[in-house]
């Protein structure tokens, strides 16, 4: 819990005890009660201070005079209130034990396709299952493997998936949804559904789709299908949800924003068998690689025929990365990272980062070094090996906040971003200092390098900057949920990435200019690449599908 949070959650309290709080608190302090076991156990304590202060000023005057008596006899039913709202809150979010009677289950688990859990009011986590019914006050929580979950209503009226690092919990009617943070996408029959976010309620006023995402910083909707409505809480201010236009509710003053996002209504040209969560493509754009999770397969990236698979001994390969003369790097766990010679088909290094799993891969000093992010455990962070060798290099720098790395072309230049937003620019071979440069303080959770333009994740945005003068950015706005990848254009000119809820976004990234949305799925995408020409684009999405889309002309809008 965060100390606003616990700030906001002992003025909630006292507002309750003094017999003050207004709706719009008490949905408030369910939303904290319901979403944090400390906020909980900082409730517990709050109502027995005031039970047990009660107590002792009853027992050291028992036969108070009146005015005092009727004082206390007020505070006494306060804290009685407060317990027996304690004791509604335990019981009403708390699922019935075996055949045991208590409230009918709200919805139930339809789906799973990552690690989620079932977090009941009282701070009790199972693992979600599907088929499992959710009950009044639970919350579906997604962890950040970016797997998800989906969530439907008793009627199954109302579907909802949840995507990593989100938290959605049902009402207790099935008709609406409090989505604290994170990104879903709704599908709603024909019954009005309110979404709820700290900031705002998203209103749908009959059968559709959109997607909507809360932060710190706001809430965002993109409306696919049907009707609906976009309301602040702060104000009450309104705005009508078109479909294909992307609404904002910041958490701050200002009007309400709205702007068109351009989604393409095309289908993919091809879809690439064996892939998981990765692709590249070689600098000299004739190879496309996929990751296989045994390892990787080669492409002719012109006619996408297979080539050249690839059979390693690692487990979970999920990056890929091309050295300059076409040499490929798989990444997994046990070892860390494989560098293969593709056309003799056999491994020419390993290197074992003492566990964890490969975040991230790129060749680096034309090719002799290869660069790594790992996690969890001792493979976290930065660390640059031999790529011959698999000898460890030292790093000038602490790259232990480090969890994306990406190469120019050429592999002279590496770039590394930070869990806090900041750009490390590193040219191995010389002996010039890195530059760092910051960012928004958003983490960036990808990087990418082009012709003359680095492009960093940042949320919902993408920042580019210029090689050569890399202290400035401009920032590409998104749509929907947090960007999960980046690529430049072989020249430069576009920039694409992928988002959590299933959109692969296209950009000029010289205008700053949104040009395209092409809806890749239901899950996040992980993974995406332009094809020589940077007229054709590639996407990994989590649920291991690969497809190659031809970008269609520029929208205008």
């Amino acid at each position: 819990m965060t100390a606003t949070d616990r700030a906001d959650l002992l003025r909630l309290l006292s507002a309750l005890c003094d017999g003050r709080l207004a709706a719009a608190d008490r949905a408030r302090l369910d939303a904290l009660l319901c979403g944090d076991p400390e906020a909980r156990q900082v409730y517990r304590r709050y109502v027995g201070l005031h039970v047990d202060l009660g107590r002792v000023l009853r027992a050291a005057d028992p036969a108070p005079p009146a005015p005092v008596r009727r004082r206390w006899g007020a505070a006494g039913l306060a804290a009685a209130a407060v317990v027996a709202a304690g004791v509604l809150l335990a019981v009403a979010f708390r699922p019935p034990p075996g055949d045991a009677p208590g409230p009918a289950p709200v919805g139930r688990v339809a789906e799973v396709d990552g690690a989620a859990r079932l977090v009941s009011a009282d701070g009790r986590s199972v693992p979600a299952a599907a088929g499992q019914p959710v009950f009044p006050g639970q919350t579906l929580a997604v962890g950040g493997d970016d797997g998800g979950a989906v969530v439907e209503s008793a009627d199954a009226s109302v579907r909802l998936r949840v995507y990593a690092d989100t938290a959605v919990r049902l009402s207790a009617d099935g008709g609406g949804a409090y989505l604290s943070a994170g990104t879903v996408r709704a599908e709603v029959g024909g019954t009005p559904f309110i979404l709820t976010t700290p900031h705002a309620e998203v209103r749908s006023r009959e059968a559709s789709r959109f997607t909507s995402s809360a932060d710190g910083g706001g809430t965002w909707v993109s409306l696919e299908d049907g009707r609906g409505d976009l309301v602040r809480s702060a104000d009450g201010a309104a705005l009508a949800l078109e479909p294909g236009r992307v609404a904002e509710a910041s958490a701050g003053p200002g009007p309400l924003a709205s702007r068109l996002l351009p989604v393409a209504a095309a289908a993919p040209r091809a879809a690439l068998k064996s892939a998981s969560e990765a692709v590249a493509v070689s600098p000299d754009g004739r190879t496309l690689a996929s990751a296989t999770g045994r390892g990787a397969e080669l492409w002719d990236a012109a006619a996408l025929t297979p080539r050249v698979t690839l059979r390693t001994a690692q487990r979970s390969i999920g990056r890929v990365a091309f050295a300059p003369d076409g040499r490929v790097a798989v990444g997994g766990a046990a070892p860390l990272a494989e560098v293969w010679d593709p056309a003799a088909g056999v491994p020419v290094a390993a290197v074992d980062g003492g566990g964890g799993k490969a975040r991230s891969l790129a060749f680096a000093a034309g090719g002799r070094l290869l660069a790594t992010v790992g996690w969890p455990g001792p493979a976290a962070g930065l660390r640059v090996w031999g790529a011959d060798t698999g000898r460890e290099r030292p790093v000038p720098f602490d790259g232990r906040d480090v969890v994306a790395v990406a190469a120019a072309p050429d592999g002279a230049v590496l770039v590394a971003g930070t869990r806090a937003g900041r750009l490390i620019l590193w040219d191995p071979a010389a002996d010039a200092a890195p530059v760092v440069v910051a960012g928004d303080g958003t983490a960036a959770d990808a990087v990418a390098v082009g012709r003359g333009r680095v492009a960093q994740t940042a949320g919902r945005r993408v920042l580019v900057r210029d090689l050569a003068r890399p202290d400035g950015f401009a920032a590409l706005d998104g749509a929907g949920g947090p960007l999960r990848s980046v690529a430049v254009s072989p020249d430069g000119r576009l920039v694409a990435a992928g988002s959590a809820d299933g959109l692969a976004l296209v950009w000029d990234a010289a205008a700053g200019r949104l040009r395209h949305a092409l809806r890749a799925g239901d899950h996040a995408v992980q993974s995406v690449a332009f094809l020589p020409g940077g007229r054709s684009l590639v996407t990994v999405s989590s649920n291991k599908a690969a497809r190659v889309w031809d970008l269609p002309p520029a929208a205008d809008h």
